[in-house]
């Protein structure tokens, strides 16, 4: 941003563009230099209208942390080098990082399925094809002993039993 100049380019993270106001500057005198540089641009290069939006725009790593740090957003801070030396250890994730990454994440279906699996089978589900723990499910619903609650109407999918089981590496081949 240069409001000495009349120019301003925003910059939208959020949509990837890159706007490009020119204004009049604030002062007759530079808004005077400018229009003289402006016709010896035009012999030159064409140039852009006064307003317009570039989409689609990539921005370099530094060339972004030198943007914030001219608008004042960013503390000057030394930067380290990019590449690590051999013996240099990255640092390690922290544990309730990792215990997130390996709960898996559950559909509707499957958050049901995995109330049903401990239901019948206890922490320890076995390894089963998608087909012998839908008749297994189907079974439990018939004889009236599955007390997990799971929405009107529902049938437990091949897909789904399948999905589940691959999830929790309790999947085998048929």
């Amino acid at each position: 941003m240069q409001p000495e100049i009349g120019l301003c380019t925003p910059v939208d993270f959020d949509n990837n563009t890159v706007t490009y106001v020119r204004g009049d500057p604030p002062s007759e005198t530079t808004k005077l230099m400018l229009e003289d540089v402006d016709e010896h641009l035009e012999k030159v290069v064409e140039l852009p209208p006064p307003v317009f939006q570039m989409r689609l725009v990539r921005l370099d790593r530094e060339e972004v942390f030198s943007m914030l740090r001219r608008e004042g957003l960013l503390e000057l801070i030394e930067e380290q080098p990019r590449v690590l030396a051999k013996n240099t250890q990255l640092p390690t994730v922290k544990e309730h990082v990792k215990a997130r990454l390996k709960v898996p994440r559950l559909g509707k279906q499957e958050a049901v399925l995995d109330s049903i699996a401990k239901e019948l089978y206890g922490e320890d589900v076995p390894s089963l094809t998608p087909a012998e723990f839908q008749h297994a499910i189907d079974n439990a619903i018939k004889a009236e002993t599955l007390k997990t609650t799971r929405p009107k109407h529902w049938v437990a999918r091949w897909d789904a039993c399948r999905r589940y089981l691959k999830k929790h590496g309790k999947l085998r081949s048929e």
